[in-house]
């Protein structure tokens, strides 16, 4: 119900911009809101949709020193903040 609603919210806000009566600054501020409703529709879309890992791969990749790193963390906050002292 979010898309159909956004959906229609984009298609009124167009035209109503396309409208002889509009003026140039309320054409550009209906744009510009249309725009940003569309670009939040775009986001909603590629969140939902299954993309493949391999995509991804540029950016979540398992270094060899990641478990080790980890580790050293945990170590730290563990050191840091004794067990118990919540």
């Amino acid at each position: 119900w979010t898309m159909l609603l956004a959906s229609l919210t984009v298609w009124a806000l167009v035209a109503r911009a396309v409208a002889p009566e509009t003026g140039p600054s309320q054409t550009v501020a209906l744009v510009l809101i249309g725009f940003m409703i569309f670009l939040g529709m775009l986001e909603q879309m590629l969140l939902v949709l299954p993309l493949p890992a391999v995509l991804w791969g540029w950016r979540v990749r398992l270094l060899p020193g990641h478990v080790r790193a980890r580790t050293e963390v945990t170590a730290h906050v563990n050191h840091v903040l004794p067990a118990g002292s919540e």
